[in-house]
């Protein structure tokens, strides 16, 4: 919780300098700098997630199609090997787990 806590802190300072940086004078500018807030704060947010390693970032990640993730055939030494694939008939339930090819 600490760690996602850093985080939003980080993600709220990031989004008020971009307010402060554009304005909200007037429509456009209001517009423009929520439009900017958002995209810096969504890139701030899994910036930050991944690079303090928390573990509801992997889940997510999960949840996304196949095509969206990134492929990793070597994994990331966490167990992670990537995308699931078919299982083949040389292939056990375990290979695939374990990262076994």
């Amino acid at each position: 919780a600490a760690r996602v806590l850093a985080v939003s802190a980080v993600v709220t300072a990031a989004a008020w300098g971009v307010s402060r940086a554009i304005g909200w004078s007037g429509t456009g500018r209001a517009l423009a700098s929520s439009a900017v807030g958002v995209i810096g704060a969504t890139v701030v947010t899994l910036g930050g997630l991944a690079a303090l390693r928390v573990d509801e970032l992997r889940t997510l990640r999960e949840l996304l199609p196949a095509r969206l993730r990134r492929s990793r055939e070597s994994g990331d030494g966490n167990g992670d090997v990537g995308p699931l694939r078919p299982i083949s008939p040389r292939r056990t339930r375990g290979d695939m787990r374990d990262g076994v090819e």
